[in-house]
């Protein structure tokens, strides 16, 4: 009995330690604009948005590239296709014939 007592008295005793939260007022969302794309049923299709028009600027296949190059007077760019989980390595190698080891490359992704 006596150590019922004490746990009643702990917990009424604690529980005035907390104080009461000031409930934030939500904020206004003003105007809101929604836009979907559409990925297809397993996420089988890349969607290039656009959200300054909200709508879809290209859609691609994920199996269309597995490397795509682009080159201009600024400079050349050799992307990866993230969703086929792409990896390349620089091999320092100009010869094509020769056998390539994939252990031996640093190998690199380019992030989704």
């Amino acid at each position: 009995m006596r150590c019922l007592s004490i746990i009643l008295l702990l917990m009424l005793s604690l529980q005035s330690c907390f104080k009461e939260e000031m409930m934030v007022p939500p904020h206004e969302q003003g105007d809101l604009e929604e836009g979907q794309a559409a990925l297809g049923p397993y996420y089988e299709s890349q969607v290039y948005f656009d959200l300054n028009d909200n709508e879809e600027v290209s859609i691609s296949s994920i199996n269309a590239y597995d490397l795509s190059f682009e080159s201009s007077g600024e400079g050349w760019i050799i992307r990866l296709n993230s969703a086929q989980f792409m990896l390349a390595g620089n091999s320092h190698d100009t010869v094509f014939i020769a056998d390539l080891i994939p252990d031996n490359l640093d190998m690199k992704f380019d992030k989704s």
